[in-house]
């Protein structure tokens, strides 16, 4: 997966398109990895106490993909987005 979603990083730097696909793969990844762990009994099963460092890292790596998500999504919304003014249908004097 590391691998893959290299290949596919290094394609989105040249075709747009590919950018927020890839974000989310790369979310959906990441978090998948935290619900795993969780599902495993988390902090209760000591087997797993190995994986913490690795499931720190994976939630903050979720958590930021989803910041640079909203981030981006507000400074370059999509045609879907319409900017609405209060006073476009307002009659002046």
């Amino acid at each position: 997966m590391v691998g893959f979603m290299g290949v596919m990083m290094v394609v989105a730097a040249f075709k747009p398109s590919w950018r927020s696909p890839v974000v989310f793969y790369s979310f959906a990844e990441k978090f998948l990895m935290v619900v795993l762990f969780f599902s495993a009994r988390g902090f209760a099963n000591p087997n797993n106490q190995g994986f913490l460092p690795v499931v720190v890292v994976d939630t903050i790596v979720s958590v930021w993909t989803i910041g640079y998500w909203i981030e981006q999504r507000s400074m370059f919304p999509g045609p879907e987005a319409v900017q609405r003014s209060l006073t476009s249908h307002a009659k002046i004097g």
